[in-house]
């Protein structure tokens, strides 16, 4: 793996599906019936399909769609998901904890989601997550297209983040990638929505099996600055 530098960490962006919150059964639930009203039934839709944005999703179950059935599928699962109550979406464990830990150490902490503002906010407010000091979905431009790099990018410019002292968190190749290609320490999570092999191909500065590990991480940095991920 990468060494991941000597600076102490100020600043962690976090990606949310498969990160902080576990939200598959409610997507899911929401692809499947959106998949069954129009006519769609054949298709079986679990949690090895979720990461990516809805419309990758939707056409990585059925490449063949055309567009104006998939327009349905998008517009259907956007009303279902938009309007949920989400009550099959759970915190991650650790996850107050972590946060209440970065407040108390003064890191500021910030989510980067390709989930639209909407959910996010229902979400955010349904487990009282009010210490972010930002939050960038894709749809913060009136395109609504802003990809996982380029709202990472936002942050670094409206925040004038230091990218040494800039950490992601991700559980997928996208989210390291995307980190990577702003100058930032990137980590990936081996518990999330990610493919295990290619989280490992992309080389993140530090791989851990659940969010309790980057207490090391953040405590290491801070001490004595930099570790190896496989010395975790």
């Amino acid at each position: 793996m990468a060494l991941s530098g000597n600076s102490r960490i100020r600043n962690v962006l976090f990606d949310l599906d498969g990160t902080l919150i576990d939200s598959a059964e409610e997507i899911t639930d929401c692809l499947n019936k959106a998949f069954g009203v129009n006519g769609l039934n054949k298709f079986v839709i679990d949690r090895s399909h979720i990461g990516p944005p809805v419309q990758d999703m939707i056409l990585a179950i059925a490449p063949d769609l055309e567009k104006n059935v998939l327009n349905n599928i998008l517009k259907e699962f956007r009303s279902l998901y938009d309007n949920s109550r989400f009550l099959k979406t759970r915190l991650y464990n650790g996850v107050t904890e972590l946060l209440e830990e970065l407040q108390n150490r003064d890191i500021k902490s910030f989510i980067v989601t390709n989930k639209p503002w909407n959910p996010t906010r229902a979400i955010l407010s349904k487990f009282r997550m009010d210490n972010f000091a930002d939050v960038i979905c894709p749809d913060i431009d009136s395109a609504g297209k802003l990809s996982k790099s380029e709202m990472i990018a936002v942050i670094i410019e409206k925040w004038h983040l230091e990218k040494s002292e800039t950490m992601m968190v991700g559980d997928t190749e996208s989210d390291v990638l995307s980190a990577r290609r702003n100058g930032i320490v990137t980590v990936a999570l081996l518990n999330g929505y990610g493919d295990n092999r290619r989280l490992m191909e992309s080389n993140p500065d530090y791989l851990i099996n659940d969010l309790n590990m980057l207490h090391n991480i953040l405590k290491i940095r801070h001490l004595r600055g930099g570790l190896r991920s496989h010395e975790l």
